[in-house]
């Protein structure tokens, strides 16, 4: 595994100590990696170290910046519309940074002790293998490793679509963006942001009434640590994917109805509101209300004041 990293001394603890760093130009690799490094920020001279961390050798580059410029989310989709630089898993961690946001751009603030990791993955498959799983790997990989994390102390759950919730308040939410061509899923960025020891501060809304961090547990766990749960996480995200390109998504979409917050709760789905600057907000008439009975495989909600399921929305826990 090749790593990367503007600031080594920063992410002390997180790779071996004796893996020794060297420092290299940015375009001094391939093609692949120099474009990895472009759009991530990187400029000049980066160092470089080389480990062995895990069994399988399933991420072939790990990029860890201490301050991103700008979402390593975003970054890493202008990959996708660079035709497929990169053909193996990569994985980008920032300890703090700019631009980072939620669902449809929404403000997310990067807070330090936090994780905030974006995923490059080229499954290469028809689309009705990996869609929507995609969406649900992220989200069950996250409930995963806390559970892990925490020897299921703390049982995180889903709220529909891509929230994790702890104790009512969220600790987590996961993004995916898919390059399709050919009815085959080419490539996909997953972007996944982890409330590990700081709640940011964001204002509540109905659809997120508070945010909380794991640390408001008061467990005293290392593995919570971020240097720790980076790792659990990479390998949750490693053994699902290889799961479901294995043995296709059914054990995927268990794990997320199992880890569902909305069934047999009321709900009210509410319209996608634009939240870029200058966009006119108004107070939107509800889609659907009423509690959910199923979750079905494509994501969609079965509501029972519905003949039809709800396949988009912003959903409101009762």
């Amino acid at each position: 595994m090749l790593v990367y990293s503007d600031n080594p001394k920063r992410f002390d603890g997180f790779f071996p100590s004796h893996a020794p760093w060297r420092k290299i130009a940015v375009n001094s690799g391939s093609e692949a990696e120099t474009r990895l490094l472009e759009v991530l920020g990187c400029t000049g001279e980066i160092w470089s170290t080389r480990i062995d961390r895990t069994s399988t050798g399933f991420w072939s580059r790990v990029v860890a910046i201490a301050e991103a410029p700008w979402s390593q989310y975003d970054a890493l989709q202008t990959l996708l519309q660079d035709e497929n630089t990169l053909s193996e898993p990569a994985a980008c961690l920032a300890l703090t940074g700019l631009g980072f946001h939620g669902q449809r751009g929404r403000p997310w603030k990067a807070e330090p002790g936090n994780l905030h990791l974006s995923v490059f993955l080229a499954p290469n498959r028809p689309v009705q293998e990996l869609i929507p799983a995609l969406t649900m790997l992220p989200a069950v990989a996250v409930v995963a490793a806390i559970q892990k994390a925490t020897g299921d102390a703390i049982r995180p759950g889903i709220k529909w679509v891509n929230d994790i919730l702890v104790d009512g308040g969220k600790v987590s939410g996961v993004l995916t963006t898919t390059q399709i061509k050919s009815r085959t899923v080419q490539a996909c960025v997953l972007g996944i942001g982890v409330n590990l020891a700081r709640a940011p501060e964001v204002a509540p809304t109905p659809f997120v009434p508070k945010t909380s961090c794991l640390a408001d547990s008061g467990l005293a766990s290392r593995a919570l640590e971020l240097s720790n749960f980076f790792w659990i996480l990479l390998g949750e995200l490693e053994n699902h994917y290889l799961h479901l390109l294995e043995k296709g998504p059914s054990d995927l979409f268990h794990r997320y109805v199992k880890a569902s917050l909305v069934i047999g709760r009321k709900v009210r789905i509410m319209p996608e509101i634009d939240t870029r600057a200058g966009a006119c907000h108004t107070s939107p008439e509800a889609l659907a209300e009423g509690v959910v009975e199923s979750i079905s495989p494509d994501l969609s909600l079965k509501l029972d004041s519905q003949s039809e399921t709800i396949s988009h929305g912003r959903l409101v826990l009762y």
